[in-house]
């Protein structure tokens, strides 16, 4: 797919590999969620069977699960489901999601304190980068610099920033597709109670 963005005018039977590689893509995600289903399933009911310590909580995570599940997918064809599955996304989902959020907030701040102890360049760096970028995202920024802190701010987020992830992101392809190719010939059984 790298090479049909790159390459696709000059080569146009990349495009049509990218596009059967995307349906290939589609049907093994589907069939990755299945076997995915059937793993949380597997696993928490022989946790629950067997009354494992904590075996309450697997209990409401197939029951949530189960719940979820029939009211999105019935959601999708009826109208009549709808308000279950917005009042589970309304009432349960975001709320949790919003409170995970929260509490990143307190670890990110606490992470930032620590960190922030200008001792090197690096630190010095990563300590102005990260004013001009909270700056940058309130009007007070704008206001004391008219214009320049938010142009800044746009910059850094991106070129460094948007090459730094697309390098994390090169890297965790790398160690999925080194990882896939272990279990896939054998060099790694973890899966099946072997060492690694």
């Amino acid at each position: 797919m790298i090479f049909a963005f790159f390459l696709s005018d000059s080569f146009p039977q990349m495009k049509q590999a990218e596009m059967a590689i995307q349906k290939w893509i589609v049907i093994v995600a589907i069939f990755t969620l299945i076997l995915g289903i059937i793993s949380l399933l597997k696993a928490n009911i022989r946790k629950i069977s067997e009354k494992a310590q904590g075996w309450g909580f697997n209990l409401v995570l197939i029951i949530s699960f189960i719940v979820t599940f029939v009211c999105g997918f019935l959601g999708g064809f009826s109208a009549k489901w709808k308000p279950f599955s917005n009042l589970i996304f309304q009432a349960i989902l975001a709320p949790a999601a919003a409170t995970m959020v929260s509490l990143l907030a307190f670890f990110i701040a606490s992470a930032a304190f620590r960190s922030f102890r200008i001792r090197s360049m690096g630190s010095a760096v990563l300590f102005l980068s990260a004013v001009v970028v909270m700056l940058g995202n309130v009007p007070m920024g704008d206001s004391i610099s008219h214009g320049v802190i938010p142009r800044l701010r746009t910059w850094i987020l991106e070129v460094p920033s948007s090459g730094a992830q697309t390098a994390i992101i090169i890297g965790a392809a790398a160690g999925y597709i080194i990882s896939a190719l272990k279990l896939i010939f054998g060099i790694e059984k973890p899966h099946l109670g072997g060492e690694s």
